[in-house]
């Protein structure tokens, strides 16, 4: 089975990546949005190191959109962003597992 980034395995696509019009702005959006289905705990998609966890709350950070978000370095050095989040569960500078829980969806 392929490594999902929700618990259950079930998510459905609320985004896609490339332009898209959000509050009548057309914008180029460089992330894929995923909605978790059968569970709302967000987990790593591959193992890695957590190289941020944190919460952006000042409008005039540029990814002040994303809130709570945690950063994760895979071992090929990709950095997936896990954004949106209510909770999280890692800290900057822990080494995660594929599967291993991150926090939970926001």
């Amino acid at each position: 089975m392929a490594l999902s980034p929700f618990e259950s395995y079930k998510y459905r696509m609320t985004s896609p990546y490339g332009q898209r019009v959000l509050n009548g702005k057309t914008e180029t959006h460089n992330g894929v949005d995923l909605v978790g289905t059968g569970s709302t705990a967000v987990c790593s998609v591959c193992d890695g190191i957590v190289v941020q966890s944190r919460i952006v709350t000042d409008k005039t950070n540029l990814t002040w959109q994303w809130g709570n978000y945690v950063a994760v370095q895979g071992v090929d050095g990709a950095v997936i962003y896990y954004c949106h989040l209510a909770s999280r569960a890692v800290k900057a500078g822990e080494k995660v597992k594929a599967g291993q829980r991150l926090g939970i969806m926001g």
